[in-house]
Formats: structure tokens, sequence, C-alpha cells
């Protein structure tokens, strides 16, 4: 029950009955009774957070991101310390290509719960991929010292990795969002993804090395042999070291 000073305020007890269900539901991924259930939730109690929020989370994994950036909206107003939410609303703006946004976002998701760690993974990518690298590999370290060898922090692992392996054979740390979209992909193997926005980068900027040289791993990550022989000849006709390609094996005779 839901006490109040005058009465037991049913509709609020009610919807958070219905609340639980949605979540027991969404736990045993049926996604569809858990909407209905955070809907009647919302039906009972409007001014329910949790309900809206949640019910705005999965309204975006199903595509509509405008019914789903109101919900979350609503949620925030109820509850402003939701990290949940905020990072909810940055994947939104992501996806729109709205980057800076989505940081801003990111940002709030982590600042609220510090020990959000998930919030904080987002905001150091996004930072990466708007090329605020100093504040990217702060945030970065940050995390992985506090996450360790979790796989949350594989893309930031790889971001410091990169950032170093480049800065040691005097290669560009930034050349467009593209090559950090890249390298996020690649971190995430994703690596036909990687590999298309590696060319998009080349293609706006043809003395990329660092993006040829991530072709050259690429392919020795498919086990593509020739195409590994094919790149590294590449990278090292435009001027890359050849220390670089030590990692494939391969040494200029």
């Amino acid at each position: 029950l839901y006490p109040n000073h005058l009465a037991i305020a049913r509709d609020q007890t009610l919807g958070q009955y219905h609340h639980r269900l949605g979540v027991m539901a969404e736990r045993e991924g049926h996604d569809a009774r858990a909407r209905a259930a955070y809907a009647e939730a919302l039906r009972l109690d409007p001014r329910y957070a949790g309900a809206a929020i949640n019910l705005g989370i999965l309204t975006a994994r199903g595509g509509d991101l405008d019914r789903a950036e109101t919900l979350l909206q609503r949620g925030v107003e109820l509850d402003p310390a939701s990290p949940h939410a905020y990072l909810a609303l940055g994947q939104i703006r992501q996806v729109r290509g709205e980057t800076a946004a989505a940081c801003s976002l990111y940002a709030r998701a982590w600042s609220v719960d510090e020990t959000f760690l998930t919030g904080l993974e987002s905001y150091a990518t996004c930072r990466y991929l708007l090329g605020d690298l100093e504040q990217a590999a702060e945030l970065c370290g940050r995390l992985v010292s506090l996450a360790g060898e979790s796989p949350l922090a594989t893309r930031c692992r790889f971001i410091l990795d990169r950032l170093g392996g480049r800065e040691r054979l005097d290669m560009r740390l930034w050349t467009s969002s593209e090559r950090a979209a890249a390298d996020l992909a690649f971190a995430a193997r994703n690596l036909e993804s990687a590999a298309g926005l590696y060319r998009q980068a080349i293609e706006r900027d043809p003395e990329d090395l660092a993006a040829r040289l991530e072709l050259v791993f690429l392919a020795a990550a498919r086990g593509d042999s020739a195409a590994v022989a094919e790149r590294s000849a590449e990278f090292l006709r435009r001027g890359g070291a050849a220390e670089a390609l030590a990692p494939v094996g391969i040494r200029r005779r």
C-alpha cells in the first residue's frame, strides 16, 4: 500500500503493482507484456517516473524514437536523478547524429550517479567521436581504473592503446569522426562496419596512415593473408613506418 496523510492512494498502489509486473516480464524477455504493464502503471499513476522511463527505453528498442523521447523526457522531469533515462536519451540523440547533444546527456547520466559506469563509458567514447582526445583519454583512463578487465571497458582500452601507439609512431591522432567511429567499431569486433568506416576516412584524407594501418590489422583479424600483404604494401608506399607492421609479422626488406 502507498499511504498518504488522508487515505490509501489506491491508484498509486496499483501503479506500483503493474510496474513490478512489467519489470518481471522484461526480465523474462517478454517485451510486449512489459510495455503493456508499464503503460497500465502510467495510466493508473501518471507521475510514476520508473514506468515512464522503462516504457521509454523499451519503446526506443522497438524503433519509435519520437514516442520514446517523449516518455523519457517525462521520466526525467519526474525523477531528475535517473541515470538510465539520461543514457537512453543520449543514445537517441546519437542515433540521430546529434553527437554533441548525446555527450551532454551521457555526462548527465554519469554525474547523477558516479557508480553508473555505463554512463561514463558512453561519455568517454562520445568525446572521442567529437575529437576531444584529451578528455576522452582522461575519461577512458578513469573507466579502466574502475572497471578493470570488465568487458565494459573494452572500447576505452582500445582507445588508450591506439592513442599511445599512434603517438609513438608519429601518426596524427585525429583526422575525422569516421576514423574515430571505425576505432570504436573495431574495438567492438564489428569488423565489416569498421572496415567501411576506415575506407570512408581514407576517402576523406588519403594520407590517413592510421586508417590504412587499421585496414591491415582488420585483414589480419579475418585471417586474409593476401589482403594483409596488399594493404601493408600500400601503407609502406604511403610512407608508413615498417615497425608499425610488426604485429602482423611484416618487415621491410
